[in-house]
């Protein structure tokens, strides 16, 4: 054992804030994200959760990291710790590049409950982490990547590289990365999921050290390669009668089909060692553009559902975003619950977000709108995370179109109420930051992206504690691709666009929910069968969010204009019997007790 080389980032928390005064580090008890829902240590680069474990009635998220600045490079990785998916605080630096291997890339966390590793005498909660390992070579002229794993007795604060690394070598392939591992039932493997390439290997071990390959699972259309593999199992059924469904889910930096980066999923049945498509074509997971590398919480699985969280960015020009934008050094998106829901076009992923109550939200509802009009929510600082239902009670009619406009107004124009205007008035002055359109007859959701930054240099960041902690001080391998202050770069015209979405057939209820806060919006359309994520960039001015329903048709059941109410959190309304709410959000159903091994 002479040949181990333990790590630690000391006692200090990296706080993820660059203007952290001297001395004045927060505790490790700190909240990281106190008064945002998305999860993100702005300041520093983060970009794939790498290793998301749940042990103990606590939920740990790792990520790729880069502690010495505002861009990809010298991965590290990051860690958090939350009891209810909402409440992040940032830990110490889990996993610095390797000595000889090289940087910490992405990977999964394993609990060893059996001390089937032979790592953990007598304790039945040692965390494994398996990870890629990338190296610049000179004589390859790209990174060699090989799977290497650490173990940690103390929940992931400290890590031990495993002498026997890397445990995976890698054969000359030039893309080779991003093990998921889980435990198969039937089996009593552990099961490891790699890309490799256009296409997914499976490797199988019963001691997580000695791997052997089993099968590879070619994709359809990848044009580049694929990335951050999960196999997610669901069980439906009862009563003897149940029956085992398996999503494999990857995401592409490239997308054959022209819809830039995402997560893909396809369904089928895995046996151990093959995983078997079955006859359904593929899906988006999310059909936004920022929405990369999602990958599940081991420990936290159960028959029916599954909780991931995703990189809320796009790789097509995540490097390329300004540095003055709080969040382009990344966020992750809000954890969701996944649960499969079966149509005639087959077997699909519903998403349901974990949310939580904002303290400064107002509180005030308001009813009865007239036929085609609108209405404005001020979206100020410090009323976000701001959440809007638009719903119906049953299937909706042809005619329905309901359009979200978030804007800029002049400070001036601000309504003095803060609350509602006409459409005209709304429409004075403002400039279109993101736009949802969505048109029930032609099952379409449009979607139009129109801020315009400009990429520029960006000045150094100090590193946190910690972070040289087996690592150069300056990075060993950066990418950046930013360029002059002002400049319009290729790369970031790929932010501005406009998308069409083709929503199925649905004969459900109409749900139509947004969820906004400062630098993103995650909608949910038909209780999230469709999802899209957006990032958005806005200069100073008044954010408002226009709701526009077009084409409702009935009498107005209560001709109360305005009514105020203690029990509302956010704004409500009713159009001809319409439901528009901005409901309080719900707390996260905390699931406890410790993981038994996650075994999928």
């Amino acid at each position: 054992m002479a040949n181990l080389k333990p790590f630690s980032s000391g006692s200090s928390p990296f706080t993820g804030r660059p203007d952290a005064p001297a001395g004045g580090v927060r505790s490790a008890t700190g909240t990281a994200n106190a008064g945002r829902l998305h999860f993100g240590p702005l300041g520093y680069w983060i970009n794939d959760p790498a290793g998301l474990v749940y042990c103990d009635g606590v939920y740990h998220l790792f990520y790729q990291l880069n502690p010495h600045g505002r861009h990809w490079g010298n991965m590290h990785w990051g860690h958090a710790v939350s009891p209810d998916l909402l409440r992040w605080n940032h830990r110490p630096i889990a996993i610095p590049p390797h000595p000889e291997l090289g940087m910490a890339f992405t990977g999964s966390v394993v609990v060893d409950t059996d001390n089937s590793s032979g790592l953990f005498p007598g304790d039945t909660n040692g965390f494994v982490a398996f990870l890629t390992t990338a190296k610049a070579s000179t004589e390859h002229h790209h990174l060699v990547q090989t799977q290497s794993i650490a173990y940690s007795h103390d929940h992931g604060e400290t890590w031990t590289w495993h002498p026997a690394n890397p445990v995976i070598p890698n054969n000359g392939e030039h893309d080779f990365r991003d093990p998921k591992v889980f435990r198969h039932r039937e089996t009593g493997y552990w099961i490891a999921a790699i890309s490799r390439g256009g296409s997914i290997v499976f490797y199988r071990s019963r001691d997580l050290i000695r791997w052997r390959f089993t099968s590879v699972h070619e994709l359809d259309y990848v044009p580049d390669v694929c990335e951050c593999p999960d196999l997610l199992r669901f069980t439906e059924g009862g009563s003897g009668g149940e029956k085992d469904t398996w999503a494999l889910m990857y995401a592409l930096a490239h997308d054959s089909a022209g819809h830039g980066a995402g997560v893909r999923y396809v369904t089928g049945s895995f046996d151990g060692r093959r995983f078997h498509r079955d006859i359904y074509p593929e899906r988006r997971v999310d059909y936004g553009p920022d929405f990369y590398a999602a990958q599940s919480w081991y420990g936290r699985a159960r028959p029916r559902t599954h909780v991931i969280v995703a990189w809320a960015n796009n790789p097509a020009y995540a490097k390329s975003l300004p540095a003055r934008w709080p969040e382009r050094t990344g966020l992750m998106t809000l954890p969701r619950r996944l649960t499969l829901v079966h149509g005639e076009a087959g077997p699909r992923l519903r998403q349901t977000p974990v949310t939580a109550p904002h303290p400064g939200s107002p509180q005030r509802r308001v009813s009865s709108y007239r036929e085609n009009s609108a209405t404005c929510f001020d979206c100020l600082r410090d009323r976000f995370p701001f959440q809007l239902h638009v719903g119906t009670r049953s299937a909706p009619p042809e005619e329905l179109e309901v359009r979200l406009q978030l804007h800029l107004t002049p400070e001036d124009r601000r309504h003095p109420d803060r609350g509602t205007s006409d459409a005209k008035s709304a429409a004075a002055g403002k400039t279109d930051i993101l736009v949802f359109r969505y048109q029930h007859a032609q099952r379409s959701l449009t979607v139009t992206r129109s801020a315009s930054p400009a990429p520029s240099h960006e000045p150094a960041a100090v590193a946190p504690p910690g972070a040289s902690d087996g690592c150069t001080a300056e990075p060993a391998y950066t990418q950046e691709t930013t360029g002059e202050a002002g400049s319009h770069s290729p790369i970031l015209e790929r932010f501005w666009r406009t998308d069409q979405i083709r929503i199925p057939p649905e004969t459900s209820p109409f749900r139509f929910t947004l969820i906004l806060e400062e630098g993103i919006a995650e909608l949910f359309l038909y209780d999230g069968t469709t999802v899209a994520t957006y990032q958005w960039i806005a200069a100073s001015g008044t954010l408002r969010l226009t709701v526009d329903t077009r084409h409702l048709h009935g009498p107005l059941d209560n001709p109360e204009n305005h009514t105020t109410t203690e029990n509302l959190t956010l704004p409500a309304l009713e159009v001809a019997g319409w439901t528009l709410s901005t409901e309080p959000i719900k707390q996260a159903d905390a699931e406890t007790g410790a993981s038994k091994g996650g075994d999928t």
